[in-house]
């Protein structure tokens, strides 16, 4: 297999009690969107903030508050926020 084809980094890997990664839908200058399942299959997208910025306060604030607003939001053009993961230096939105 070659490098284009080869899983990306992470997949496979469990997030939380709930979550299996199981490929990246994009990348940010702030994070990564996984496709995800849970428990019971079904399909979620998991947005993880990048490792290297946890340490930051400011990034880490902003990364919770976007998830605050977006759990305000009620709308069928708004993706519905589901879950937030914590655990260790990961953190996560599900969606």
């Amino acid at each position: 297999m070659n490098d284009d084809q080869s899983e990306p980094q992470g997949a496979g890997r469990a997030l939380g009690s709930n979550y299996l990664l199981t490929s990246v839908l994009g990348t940010g200058s702030m994070g990564e969107v996984w496709r995800a399942t849970d428990r019971s299959g079904r399909a979620f997208a998991v947005k993880l903030l990048l490792p290297g910025l946890a340490s930051d306060p400011d990034l880490v604030r902003r990364f919770v508050t976007e998830r605050s607003i977006a759990l305000g939001i009620d709308s069928p053009h708004v993706v519905r926020v589901h879950d937030m993961v914590v655990e260790g230096q990961t953190l996560a939105i599900g969606m």
